[in-house]
């Protein structure tokens, strides 16, 4: 440090390398919830994305749009003190250093963070901390990485362990399941997150066992943003990636069952419940598992759906008699032939009329008629004519 640099820092504003403090952490005959913070700050600017070192000035009270106010830390912290915590709770040793520097007469605390190997974590909790969650700092912020973000930091030795030791820790996650049906969607799972702390999904996923050493997964697909109240009286909304469902704390994920053919959830829904589950799994593992016994009853209500649907989407032809009375006797006086066709997802059955025998009804009358048989109608009645399928 200098004050040529000191001077281009106060200008800067805080960054992804650099933070302003107005007041000294607390540290000595502090709890570990407070000097947690302290921890935070130096994990999230080791383990941050940038291309020079990173600072964290203490005793300077940060002017946004202008240079910033050097204050006067009352204190500082010894050095090798901060080291011995720091690094006796991290799975690397932590490259940093805290100095005294005097600027303008005044004492500033300043701690500087070289680039250096990352993920760093911690290997228990501490404070307000988690183990083995990877801290990171984004812009101002302190952000938690995601597994793509660790992927990226790291050699895969060290990603590798670390979800190797996420593993225990991963059945901890607090996640409740729900089970739906829709007729948009079909079979749906709800995963909310009633942690503090994001859930890193990696799959939700339908299972059956076939057999000895044989195993069906079909994965469920995350869906649309779902919006969340998350017990505060907030509403958030959640839109799970591709890659992985990142669900954040206290949030929801909707997962729905690909369109399969009917015939393939007719065999899990009608097979032994103790070969079929629902499971949500993390890149530590399972950590929650919903057995057949209430898979099933919601599978077999997806299988009368999805033939129901598929037995409309199937083009249908009628024959449509017309008749009328005359001295109560029921004269039949000609027949159209009709066609119904559902060309696509999400479009409206086209119906297509074909008089048979020289027979029509006047164009207004055919949008009547085309409209009671799409609705299913059987008998009706267009002016002069009654008519009935047959």
């Amino acid at each position: 440090m200098n004050d040529r640099l000191m001077e281009q820092l106060l200008h800067e504003g805080e960054s992804s390398s650099l933070d302003y403090k107005r007041d000294q952490y607390l540290f000595a005959g502090a709890s570990n919830e407070d000097k947690s913070e302290l921890l935070k700050d130096i994990l999230a600017f080791a383990n941050g994305w940038r291309h020079a070192e990173a600072y964290i000035l203490i005793g300077v009270d940060e002017v946004q749009g202008g240079r910033s106010t050097v204050v006067e830390v009352s204190h500082h912290i010894p050095e090798n003190d901060l080291q011995q915590f720091v690094n006796s709770k991290t799975n690397r040793p932590v490259a940093f250093s805290y100095r005294a520097y005097p600027f303008e007469g005044k004492q500033v605390g300043v701690i500087t963070i070289p680039q250096q190997d990352r993920p760093i974590y911690l290997n228990k909790d501490y404070g307000r901390l988690k183990k083995q969650v990877v801290y990171y700092r984004q812009g101002t912020t302190t952000a938690i990485a995601s597994p793509d973000d660790i992927a990226r930091m790291g050699t895969p030795v060290e990603i590798k362990k670390l979800l190797e030791g996420e593993r225990e820790e991963a059945k901890k996650e607090q996640v409740r399941l729900s089970l739906g049906l829709s007729t948009q969607d079909g079979f749906y799972a709800d995963i909310y997150n009633s942690g503090e702390v994001p859930v890193y999904i990696k799959e939700v996923a339908l299972g059956r066992d076939l057999g000895p050493d044989k195993t069906m997964r079909t994965p469920l697909l995350a869906t649309l943003a779902v919006p969340v109240a998350d017990g505060r009286g907030s509403v958030g909304h959640v839109a799970p990636g591709q890659k992985n469902h990142d669900v954040p704390a206290r949030k929801e994920g909707h997962f729905v069952l690909p369109r399969f053919p009917s015939a393939v959830v007719q065999q899990m829904a009608t097979c032994s419940p103790e070969t079929v589950w629902l499971s949500v799994s993390t890149y530590g593992g399972e950590i929650y598992r919903v057995p057949g016994e209430q898979v099933q009853p919601v599978l077999a209500e997806v299988v009368k759906l999805w033939e129901a649907i598929e037995e409309a989407a199937k083009p249908k032809n009628l024959q449509v008699v017309f008749y009328i009375h005359e001295g109560g006797i029921i004269k039949e006086v000609g027949t159209i032939r009709a066609l119904l066709v559902k060309p696509g997802e999400g479009r409206q059955v086209e119906v297509r009329l074909e008089p048979i025998s020289r027979f029509s009804i006047p164009q207004e009358d055919e949008e009547w008629l085309a409209q009671d048989l799409v609705n299913n109608k059987v008998i009706g009645r267009l002016g002069q004519y009654e008519w009935r399928v047959e």
